[in-house]
């Protein structure tokens, strides 16, 4: 199946940081034929008034606009723009934030390409509608967990950098043991989505439950 192209926008007050981000992902392989640059949140705004951009990737600290009051407005005009949070700082507070905000992940500088293209990609299933965006603080959760999840599993994601951000998440990744359930080939309708709902629930009156999607590479 041929997807449809992407836009872009990268939002950082450092030359250099949007130069490397420019470089460091090959954005037409992905599907992106639109690819915007701004040094500041307000500049940003300013290009998303005029048109919605599929994914939107954006430091914190920066003048004018910082980047979370930037997602804050995001989220009122362009409700289905995917975002990212990059950061040089490990703040507790900002990660918290945008998590309830409903970012994908919260990257620390100097950015994991690695890790960035993993993000990007669970970005574009959403983006697709592999799940269905709602704009409460649940759901919001629910992508940045399944994000946790889907690299945890993979090994991807592991050590300090698992530990901070399932704390963040409030997923418990210390048990000694844990039980899998997987579901294959599930087709995406009404039916198969109650299914799921219900079996999380019954499972979650006994168990800590988690549910996410997984692709398997």
């Amino acid at each position: 199946m041929r997807w449809p192209m992407y836009s872009v926008l990268l939002v950082d007050d450092e030359p250099a940081v949007l130069n490397s981000l420019l470089k460091a992902i090959s954005w037409k392989e992905y599907g992106f034929d639109r690819i915007c640059t701004a040094n500041d949140g307000k500049k940003a705004m300013q290009l998303m008034e005029k048109t919605a951009f599929d994914l939107l990737i954006t430091d914190v600290r920066m003048p004018n606009m910082d980047g979370l009051e930037l997602l804050r407005n995001v989220r009122r005009y362009h409700t289905q723009t995917r975002f990212v949070i990059l950061s040089a700082y490990d703040e507790f507070e900002y990660a918290l934030e945008a998590l309830h905000l409903g970012a994908e992940n919260y990257l620390l500088k100097p950015i994991n390409t690695a890790e960035l293209s993993a993000t990007i990609e669970k970005a574009l299933d959403n983006v697709r509608g592999v799940h269905k965006f709602q704009a409460n603080p649940a759901k919001d959760q629910d992508i940045f967990s399944e994000n946790l999840l889907s690299r945890w599993v993979s090994g991807d994601l592991a050590g300090h950098e698992l530990s901070e951000r399932a704390n963040i998440a409030g997923v418990n990744v210390l048990s000694h043991t844990y039980c899998v359930m997987l579901a294959i080939g599930l087709s995406d309708d009404a039916f198969s989505e109650k299914a799921e709902e219900e079996t999380v629930k019954t499972l979650s009156a006994s168990y800590d439950c988690y549910r996410f999607n997984f692709k398997c590479r």
